[in-house]
């Protein structure tokens, strides 16, 4: 079984969520109007925090791929 797709597919996944959350589902709508910088700084925090949640993850991801190859190898 090759896990180079399902690598690619994940990554795809992940920027697709992190493109979601910055443009619109942090709550910081892409169309131009004043915002308090609080408002800003706080959806940024909040972006960076998800970010790095998601990074963690796809790195948690990476390494049971890699179990379950080492299984998969030793099963054979």
């Amino acid at each position: 079984m090759n896990a180079v797709p399902s690598r690619v597919r994940r990554r795809l996944v992940v920027g697709a969520l992190v493109t979601a959350l910055v443009t619109g589902a942090s709550g910081v709508p892409l169309v131009a109007h004043r915002a308090s910088a609080d408002s800003v700084d706080d959806a940024r925090r909040k972006v960076r925090q998800t970010a790095d949640k998601l990074e963690a993850a796809e790195a948690e991801v990476d390494k049971l791929s890699e179990d379950l190859v080492t299984a998969q190898n030793e099963k054979e």
